[in-house]
């Protein structure tokens, strides 16, 4: 009798694999529950660098970066209005003028100088392209006569038509319109009340 009471007590050496055992079980939850946090943090994180939002009383702009890397971490998403009556609102009005061979009188721009900056500077996207996507907040009604199109300005190089009216005008109306661009600068609404040749 003896001899089976001592048989039927677990070892010492039993009682530490029982025990670490119990160990590693109340540990396994615990890795799994990190990593889950770790893929949703970075999950976050990818969304907020690829999306930037900017409004104001006449527009909303949203711009959406088509691959990752294309920004550092800091950079920071401008977009400035042109007033009439600057010298940039000038220069750009000319430039359009120039590039559909219509008079300066008979054009009305809607510019935008949009651009990414990074410790002060403005910097351009080491890859991929931006999509931009505008949404005005009163629509701008439009003729039969008219020719509209969206124009981005280049530095030292030829306007681009990005959009033209059959693009941005809907019921005669332009309300939002999407472009998508690989350098960024001044967005020009355009509308000239000449045939553009």
């Amino acid at each position: 009798p003896v001899d089976e009471e001592i048989n039927d007590s677990p070892s010492e050496e039993e009682k530490k694999n029982a025990d670490e055992k119990e160990v590693s079980k109340d540990k396994e939850p615990e890795a799994s529950v990190e990593k889950d946090t770790k893929a949703s943090d970075e999950k976050d994180t990818e969304e907020d660098t690829s999306n930037y939002h900017f409004e104001d009383d006449d527009i909303i702009i949203e711009a959406e970066l088509t691959e990752k890397g294309m920004f550092p971490d800091d950079v920071s998403f401008v977009c400035e209005k042109i007033e009439k009556e600057t010298k940039a609102y000038d220069k750009i009005t000319k430039e359009i003028g120039e590039f559909y061979d219509v008079e300066t009188d008979n054009i009305i721009i809607f510019p935008y100088d949009i651009r990414f900056e990074s410790k002060g500077k403005e910097i351009e996207p080491a890859k991929g392209s931006v999509k931009l996507k505008f949404e005005l907040n009163d629509p701008i009604k439009v003729n039969k006569k008219e020719n509209v199109s969206v124009v981005h300005l280049k530095d030292g190089e030829e306007p681009e038509e990005l959009a033209s009216r059959k693009d941005i005008v809907e019921k005669s109306k332009i309300k939002d319109f999407e472009v998508e661009v690989e350098s960024l600068s001044p967005v020009v609404l355009t509308r000239t009340s000449a045939p553009v040749l």
